[in-house]
C-alpha cells in the first residue's frame, strides 16, 4: 500500500501517528516522513506499518501489484484538522 493509504486507514481507525509508530517499532518522526511520502519505507517498515494498521498482507500486495498511485492529499491537510478526514471517509 502507499503511504496515503496508510494515512486514510489511520484516520479511519482514529489512531495517532505515535500509536502506529509504536506498534510498528519505528519512531513517530520516521512514520510521519513515511506517511507524507517524504521518505521511502523499507520492506520491513512497510510490513510493520501494515501490520500495525491491521492491513492484511494479501490486500497490500494486490494494491502494490496494481500500481495504486497516491491521490492528492489536499483533503487531508493538517490545517483543516481532523474533521476533513471524517468528511473524506464518508464519501
Amino acid at each position: 500500500m502507499n503511504q496515503l493509504s496508510w494515512r486514510v486507514r489511520r484516520a479511519a481507525l482514529g489512531i495517532r501517528q505515535r500509536d502506529v509508530a509504536n506498534r510498528a517499532g519505528i519512531s513517530q518522526a520516521r512514520f510521519s516522513l513515511l506517511e507524507r511520502g517524504e521518505a521511502t519505507p523499507t520492506e520491513a517498515e512497510s510490513d510493520a506499518v501494515e501490520k500495525a494498521l491491521n492491513i492484511p498482507a494479501d490486500v497490500a500486495k494486490v494494491l502494490i501489484a496494481a500500481g495504486q498511485k497516491p491521490r492528492s492529499n489536499d483533503h487531508l491537510s493538517a490545517k483543516r484538522g481532523r474533521r476533513s478526514h471524517q468528511c473524506f471517509l464518508q464519501r
